[in-house]
């Protein structure tokens, strides 16, 4: 037999005090008397929801890194193709900020979209995926699609537009020393 106690806050210990002298009083022994606090294991359900979020939050920080890498390369290679494009523009006299300012805008108008573009898609399959993992059934207050961060959302999109806009001023900077001469000469 199992007896569950709700007790009010700071007052289980006295609760379950009167529940055991209770049960000895029906004649029960106390080698069949076992008491359990579920305070232990929410606590300990807390610490592995805690560790496993540590382990996500990691996981999408290097996941970030590597597809800024990737994005870097991309821009870097998209510098140099436009660098004969960016020392045409300098001939007439284009200052060399407009170039950097061109790819920066660019760089941020691809992240906005690219960043937008991630919550729909979160939104949009984040409750599939979940359903599919089937943790709703084991932790069903936990998992709450509708609940998404929007402090977290909003971190995110943020590092992902200034990583971005880093890589852009990166690549930038290569494509403005191009020179007016080298760029005309073919």
């Amino acid at each position: 037999m199992k007896i569950y106690i709700k007790s009010r806050p700071g007052k289980i210990y006295i609760a379950v005090e009167e529940a055991l002298m209770m049960l000895r009083n029906m004649g029960y022994d106390e080698e069949s008397i076992k008491v359990e606090y579920l305070s232990g294991v929410l606590k300990g359900f807390q610490d592995e929801v805690k560790y496993h979020s540590l382990i996500l939050e990691i996981s999408v920080a290097i996941s970030i890194f590597i597809s800024s890498m990737g994005i870097l390369g991309i821009m870097m290679l998209g510098a140099s193709e436009r660098g004969k494009e960016i020392g045409i523009r300098q001939v007439p006299g284009a200052a060399k900020l407009n170039a950097v300012g061109q790819v920066l805008n660019e760089a941020l108008i691809l992240s906005l979209f690219g960043g937008f573009l991630g919550v729909i898609t979160a939104l949009l399959t984040g409750k599939k995926l979940i359903d599919m993992l089937d943790y709703t059934s084991i932790f069903p207050n936990v998992v709450n699609i509708n609940n998404i961060s929007l402090k977290g959302t909003l971190v995110a999109l943020c590092s992902i537009i200034l990583l971005n806009q880093i890589i852009a001023f990166l690549s930038a900077m290569l494509a403005k020393n191009v020179s007016p001469l080298e760029a005309t000469r073919n």
